[in-house]
């Protein structure tokens, strides 16, 4: 699977493709640095779409509840958690 972040406006395009159906579904993730990131998955299932701070990069977020709080504004009201997969 494919991943891109938003170059342009970042959350608006995000927030344009969610309210577009765009996503199959909505997805919080932790990253190496024990961050939380979300995304979309496109509805083929191939490409997750992550948000974008506005000055580049993937957004992040210290805890779930100021995500949840991003997502309540944002109008997104189902969203997933999934667990890091570690290979040791």
């Amino acid at each position: 699977m494919g991943s891109i972040t938003l170059k342009r406006k970042g959350r608006a395009d995000f927030m344009d493709m969610f309210s577009a159906g765009a996503f199959s579904k909505v997805v919080a993730t932790k990253n190496e640095r024990g961050r939380w990131q979300l995304f979309g998955l496109s509805t083929s299932g191939d490409m997750a779409v992550f948000v974008e701070k506005a000055r580049g990069d993937v957004r992040e977020w210290s805890g779930l509840d100021y995500l949840a709080e991003f997502c309540g504004k944002m109008g997104i009201e189902r969203w997933e958690v999934h667990a890091r997969r570690i290979n040791n």
